[in-house]
């Protein structure tokens, strides 16, 4: 038989004078409200949503750094971000005032980068008209890469929302994890643009040059996409590491609770 944890914090004050329950749970002297135990925590419902919300967004947010998987890692984050959302009354208000607006703007940011992203990476899908002018496909090819550069600030924005939605369940270390995500994420895409402009450039004159195969151009440099924008699953990692430290801290009674 497993051994009951015992309750040591009060989840609505934090107070450690408590009077233990015949069931596990345990009353607290000071604010007089009892801590559920173990076994009757995850009974309720927001708790339960927000548990299984930290695990998906976490999954999600992995995924989504993977440039042709991306999309599915998305679906994994909205669902979590839509369960966290659903659980926010169980829990203290500074989450449940900011949980609606941050997984709203999370959404919205997580489409409109993938829908941006996507088409960048497509490389504006050049119509049969530009394949015998090469002057057409060098200039299509820099517009590509000016798109590419639009989605830098819509990729700060979203880890700034992803922050936002669980930076009311952080404590100390976990929101200096999501800071150093959200820095990160600024510093990496600088870096894929910074990596990426020269080849652009360089794919750019040989297409203008004449005499390329523009399907060979475009295949290599979509290679090399994939290959520099998986960088990103750095900050990717940071913002798992916060997502799990809130989960951990949810199943530890370590956030407060609704009064």
């Amino acid at each position: 038989m497993t051994k009951r944890r015992r309750i040591r914090r009060c989840a609505h004050c934090f107070s450690t004078a408590l009077e233990e329950l015949p069931d596990g749970s345990a009353k607290c002297k000071t604010c007089d409200k009892v801590t559920p135990s173990d076994e009757t925590m995850f009974l309720n419902p927001g708790v339960n949503r927000t548990h299984l919300g930290l695990v998906s967004l976490t999954i999600g947010v992995l995924l989504a750094s993977m440039p042709w998987i991306g999309v599915f890692g998305d679906l994994f984050a909205l669902v979590g971000a839509f369960l966290i959302a659903a659980g926010r009354e169980a829990f203290w208000r500074p989450h449940r005032i900011v949980a609606i607006p941050a997984v709203a703007l999370y959404m919205v940011l997580v489409i409109t980068f993938r829908f941006a992203f996507t088409n960048s990476m497509a490389l504006g899908n050049l119509p049969e008209s530009h394949l015998g002018d090469p002057a057409l496909l060098a200039s299509a090819l820099r517009e590509a890469f000016k798109s590419l550069e639009r989605t830098v600030p819509l990729a700060v924005l979203l880890g700034v929302a992803q922050a936002l939605v669980v930076v009311a369940l952080q404590a100390g270390s976990g929101r200096i994890a999501l800071g150093a995500a959200v820095v990160g994420t600024l510093g990496v895409q600088l870096l894929v643009i910074d990596s990426l402009r020269p080849r652009f450039e360089a794919a750019a004159e040989l297409l203008a040059a004449g005499g390329a195969n523009p399907f060979a151009v475009m295949g290599g440099l979509r290679a090399d996409m994939v290959n520099t924008y998986l960088l990103t699953i750095a900050p990717a990692a940071l913002f798992a590491v916060a997502f799990l430290y809130a989960w951990f801290r949810v199943r530890r009674r370590e956030v407060l609770l609704a009064a």
